[in-house]
């Protein structure tokens, strides 16, 4: 698991652009569309007292920050989440937060982690927290490589999967 803050220097930056734009450093002409650009891959993990209790799917992007916001606000639920395979799903119930990851694989148990209700806004709040600060900083090394007026709509592609 890599935390976001990891990729915070010049050099880390254009490299996540590299990798995930193909971009060559060619200069602004030679980055993508907004409208063709995905957001990086990846995902969030749960960690309680330093151990991983749940990570991100191999479909999953940092996007899905958002689907897993409205499934903890839409209720008693389950609320499947529609992110990676959409095996994952959330209950709210006295003031508790079930969390299941079912398996894909035939035979293997599905996942189940549960958490105070407090404890996992506030750690969706963190979350968010973190996903704001990494695209502002895609953003301004993007200001700094010469994208402009681009620089917002590319960073907020990469993160949130839109532009806007």
């Amino acid at each position: 698991m890599v935390d976001t803050s990891e990729f915070a220097t010049p050099a880390a930056l254009d490299a996540v652009l590299r990798v995930h734009l193909e971009w060559t450093g060619g200069g602004v002409q030679s980055l993508p569309d907004e409208d063709s650009i995905s957001p990086i891959s990846g995902g969030y993990a749960f960690v309680r007292n330093e151990q991983v209790k749940l990570e991100p799917g191999c479909c999953c992007d940092l996007s899905d920050l958002a689907q897993w916001r409205a499934a903890f606000l839409a209720g008693p639920g389950p609320t499947p989440l529609l992110v990676g395979h959409g095996t994952y799903s959330i209950a709210c119930r006295k003031g508790e937060v079930a969390i299941t990851v079912f398996s894909e694989v035939r035979d293997q148990a599905d996942v189940h982690f549960s958490c105070a209700t407090d404890a996992f806004a506030a750690a969706l709040a963190k979350a968010e927290q973190q996903q704001t600060l990494f695209a502002r900083l895609l953003e301004r090394r993007l200001r700094e490589l010469g994208a402009g007026k681009r620089s917002t709509g590319i960073a907020n592609c990469l993160v949130f999967g839109e532009d806007g």
